[in-house]
C-alpha cells in the first residue's frame, strides 16, 4: 500500500508545476468589449510628477496563487511600446484598500491588442502571491511611463461585483471612493501548494480502496 502512495505523491509533485501553469479564473469582471463611457486615468511617473492609481476589489473563490492578469485600457497620448512596464499591486482590507501594498510586481506585458484594448500580463513562477479564498483584496495596475509623452486609462465596465468596486488616489495619499463602477479585469491563478497535497492524499485513498477490492 505504501509503495503506490509514494509513487502517486512523487508523480503529483513532478506534475504540479506544469499543471499549475494552466491558469484558472479566480475573478472575472472583464467586459466582452471595451466600454467607452468612462475610464480611470492611472499613471506612475518615476520622477513623481504624476502618480495616479486606481484599485478594484475582488475575492478569490479558494486559496490560490495569482499568475495572470487581463485588463482593458487605452493610451490617451503617446503610443504603446512593448518596453513599457506595468506594475501590479495587491492591498489588504475589506471596505477600502490599505495604504501600503503587501505585494507588487513590475514587468512587461505579454501582449496588447490595439483593437480590443486587451492587455495580458503573466506573473513569473516565484513571484506568484498567495491569496486566501473568500478574503477581500484590492488589485491595482499601472504603467511606469513618462507622463509628458504618455497617458494610460484603465477602462471600467458595467459589472458590479464586490464591495464598493473602485477607489483611487493621487501621489500615494488617501484612497477616495470613485464613481460606482468596476474596472475591467480578469484574474487567473492556480491552487496553492496545500491543495496539491490534498490531491495526493486523495489519490492515495483511491489506490488503497482499489487495492482492497
Amino acid at each position: 500500500m505504501q509503495r503506490p502512495c509514494a509513487v502517486a505523491i512523487v508523480c503529483l509533485v513532478l506534475l504540479s508545476a506544469p499543471f499549475a501553469r494552466a491558469a484558472n479564473i479566480l475573478w472575472d469582471q472583464l467586459e466582452s468589449s471595451p466600454p467607452e463611457t468612462w475610464a480611470l486615468y492611472c499613471v506612475y511617473d518615476p520622477d513623481n510628477s504624476v502618480d495616479f492609481e486606481g484599485a478594484n476589489d475582488f475575492s478569490p473563490p479558494y486559496d490560490a496563487m495569482l499568475n495572470k492578469l487581463e485588463f482593458h485600457g487605452s493610451w490617451g497620448t503617446g503610443a504603446y511600446s512593448p518596453s513599457i512596464q506595468f506594475t501590479a499591486a495587491l492591498y489588504n482590507n475589506v471596505t477600502s484598500p490599505a495604504n501600503t501594498p503587501f505585494w507588487t510586481y513590475t514587468g512587461t506585458l505579454d501582449s496588447y491588442n490595439s483593437t480590443t484594448k486587451l492587455h495580458t500580463m503573466s506573473i513569473p513562477w516565484g513571484s506568484w502571491p498567495t491569496l486566501s479564498g473568500g478574503t477581500t483584496y484590492w488589485i491595482s495596475v499601472r504603467p511606469t511611463i513618462d507622463s509628458t509623452t504618455n497617458q494610460w486609462f484603465w477602462y471600467t465596465n458595467d459589472v458590479t461585483a464586490g464591495v464598493e468596486g473602485l477607489y483611487n488616489r493621487t501621489g500615494g495619499g488617501s484612497w477616495t471612493e470613485a464613481p460606482d463602477d468596476d474596472l475591467s479585469i480578469r484574474l487567473s491563478g492556480t491552487p496553492e501548494p496545500a491543495t496539491w497535497a490534498i490531491l495526493a492524499f486523495g489519490v492515495c485513498g483511491w489506490l488503497w480502496r482499489r487495492r482492497q477490492s
